[in-house]
């Protein structure tokens, strides 16, 4: 995966801790990686682990919809890690 840090993060809406923006197709295997973490995705309606492909169609159909959707960044915090 490329370095996420070395893209500009296009900031929508922001606070004294965390600022929102929009979803990243480059950050698609984060999101994975995410999705995979049963502590992180425990009170979702997840039903088990989810594949990098089924990951990018999700990206793909999510990137779509009207509905807004937005990634949020903690300040001073690699969201990569």
């Amino acid at each position: 995966m490329e370095n996420i840090k070395s893209k500009e993060i296009n900031i929508n809406f922001s606070g004294k801790l965390v600022s929102l923006g929009p979803l990243r197709s480059d950050l698609v295997p984060l999101y994975n990686r995410w999705n995979n973490d049963f502590q992180t995705t425990k009170t979702l309606a997840t039903t088990g682990p989810v594949i990098l492909e089924e990951e990018i169609a999700a990206f793909k159909q999510i990137s779509q919809n009207k509905n807004f959707l937005f990634l949020p960044f903690t300040r001073n915090i690699p969201y990569n890690q």
